[in-house]
């Protein structure tokens, strides 16, 4: 209701509801809020993100930042109040998790790109690469990050970058799949196949979509194959990716394999 009222114009009775709202889905209306931001108001924004640094409460923090994201994008175009808004981000993350740096870095490049911003993309494609880099992380996150970095990179205009970023990925799949899990790997090849097919390689992404689905039936029990099928089908209807006859024929037999309640 207080996301409606904002779109609305109504602030009024926007905060009314909003002030009840938890802080775990405070920043749900905090987005929109921020989507309707103007000149008037960029201040009050500003003053409620140094409040919730203040508070420390984690919930809170992280959807200010995530809300953030959508003033950085209100203001792309006034330079000083865009570069206000970053370095507010960047001071106050410091106690969030790494994954939260790069899920907010993700989204800068992302809108910078939208504005046509390749330079500034790019160095924020870069930023998100000296954080995977300089962190110790499990195969399967080093994976799926990869994708994430390869797919900023492409979309800041750097093609043969973003190539090489994704093909190193699958390499190193290739070379440590003994020693992941089973039930990982398919969720760790689905960002990689999703990054070819934004890349427009629908061939790559169609060729990383079936070894999803040969890596997703391996172990025994039904619940992990049936979410490992589910989430590989949704990917590519989400993506556009049309299965060939043989891989609609491997969905067809893995459906059929999972059994009762599946």
């Amino acid at each position: 209701i207080a996301q409606a009222y904002f779109c609305m114009g109504q602030t009024d009775k926007a905060k009314q509801f909003e002030a009840n709202v938890e802080s775990s889905e405070a920043g749900k209306v905090a987005r929109v809020r921020a989507m309707q931001a103007d000149e008037a108001t960029f201040d009050a924004e500003i003053k409620a993100l140094d409040a919730c640094v203040a508070s420390k409460n984690f919930d809170a923090l992280r959807n200010t930042l995530e809300s953030s994201t959508q003033l950085y994008d209100r203001f792309y175009g006034n330079a000083e109040r865009r570069n206000l808004i970053e370095n507010k981000l960047k001071e106050s993350w410091k106690t969030m998790p790494l994954l939260v740096r790069i899920e907010i870095l993700m989204e800068l490049s992302r809108i910078a790109t939208q504005h046509g911003d390749k330079a500034k993309a790019m160095e924020l494609a870069g930023e998100i690469q000296e954080i995977v880099d300089g962190a110790t992380w499990p195969t399967t996150y080093r994976i799926v990050l990869a994708a994430r970095v390869a797919l900023a990179q492409f979309q800041a205009g750097d093609s043969a970058k973003s190539r090489t970023t994704a093909d190193a990925a699958l390499s190193l799949f290739d070379t440590e799949r003994d020693q992941i899990i089973d039930i990982e790997r398919a969720q760790c090849l689905l960002p990689l196949a999703e990054t070819y097919k934004a890349m427009g390689d629908t061939s790559a992404a169609l060729t990383v979509y079936k070894r999803a689905i040969e890596n997703s039936v391996i172990n025994p029990n039904s619940r992990p194959r049936a979410e490992d099928l589910s989430a590989i089908c949704r990917s590519m209807a989400k993506h556009a990716v049309e299965p060939d006859a043989a891989m609609w024929s491997s969905i067809r037999k893995s459906n059929k394999e999972l059994g009762h309640p599946w």
